[in-house]
């Protein structure tokens, strides 16, 4: 069998068929990924580049998890693993590894609503309803009077909510970019 090195293949519409059946058949997924995007994004169909990245990072994982259960890899290597495993998940639930703007939607809106209902579980003076408004208040980074002082553990959670919606407008911008930027 003869190895393939994707730095050595030529810029060209149509690959042999036996380096695709190469690159496909490969145990690595990194092999199928960069060869996803360079064949979808070279013909334009940036889409399909970001669904081969999506794809790229799932089989990424999934290698992870099967070298858990080998017992010929390293445990210091298998506890790195763990680390990206639960990386990649995470970044798959919440974001569709910064792809998915339904996913990113949907974790910004949960993220409003549970820290509504943790501010009007902790702060007696406040209805759902006022907790929400200063849930989205915190999410885009706006201080509220209402609840400043009443408790440090609200203070911190104020904090904190506050970091995740700057983090979380910041990575839907980047989707948004992407999506305008590859239609």
């Amino acid at each position: 069998m003869t190895r393939v090195v994707l730095t050595d293949m030529a810029p060209c519409n149509i690959l042999p068929e036996a380096m695709v059946s190469e690159l496909m058949t490969r145990d690595n997924p990194y092999a199928r990924y960069a060869y996803g995007l360079w064949l979808w994004a070279g013909k334009g169909y940036f889409g399909d580049g970001n669904w081969a990245y999506v794809q790229g990072k799932k089989m990424e994982r999934r290698r992870m998890i099967g070298e858990l259960f080998n017992k010929s890899v390293n445990p210091v290597t298998k506890l790195t693993n763990l680390w990206h495993i639960l990386t990649n998940i995470i970044s798959d639930i919440f974001f569709g590894y910064g792809e998915s703007m339904f996913k990113m939607i949907v974790t910004y809106i949960l993220t409003v609503f549970f820290f509504a209902w943790v501010f009007a579980e902790n702060v007696n003076i406040l209805e759902y309803t006022q907790a929400l408004a200063i849930s989205l208040k915190n999410m885009a980074g706006m201080d509220s009077e209402t609840i400043r002082g009443v408790s440090p553990l609200v203070d911190i959670l104020n904090v904190i909510q506050t970091t995740i919606g700057i983090l979380l407008t910041g990575i839907f911008g980047f989707i948004l970019g992407n999506k305008i930027r590859n239609q």
